[in-house]
């Protein structure tokens, strides 16, 4: 890094091959404040950080993070521990208000005239049927009560 200017909202960096990038000065603030660094190390570790720079212990450090990712995988299949991918069942609170009214519904949609094949595909939510030869479907939706 050769310098670094901040212009109010960003810090304009200049890298040695005079390639130039821009960061928000916040950012490094930040930086300077939680990791009680000034404000050239904050430069410096963003620019490792985001790639603009190579730091060899930062690179060794991922090298063993990966690693211990890998070793540790391997070791939790090697036990024969598998990661649990069961689906669990959907239980369906029971709704006597609602299956009342689609079971009204239905009754009422059976006695109409040209009406066909009405089918109760949900008890408390959804019914199909056929009428003057298109297809319809209902389907019953409670609102929730407004928090007071």
């Amino acid at each position: 890094m050769e310098n670094y200017v901040i212009d109010g909202k960003i810090t304009t960096i200049t890298l040695e091959n005079g390639k130039v990038v821009k960061v928000m000065t916040s950012y490094l603030q930040n930086m300077v404040k939680n990791l009680e660094i000034d404000m050239d190390e904050a430069v410096l570790t963003w620019l490792e950080d985001e790639g603009y720079i190579y730091n060899d212990e930062q690179e060794e450090l991922e090298e063993k993070a990966k690693d211990n990712k890998v070793l540790a995988s391997l070791k939790r299949n090697a036990k024969g521990e598998k990661k649990s991918t069961e689906k669990r069942t959907r239980v369906v609170k029971e709704n006597p208000t609602k299956e009342a009214i689609i079971a009204e519904i239905a009754k009422t949609i059976q006695n109409m005239e040209g009406a066909s094949d009405v089918v109760i595909e949900n008890k408390g939510k959804i019914i199909t049927f056929k009428m003057a030869g298109e297809e319809f479907k209902v389907d019953l939706v409670q609102k929730r009560q407004k928090k007071q």
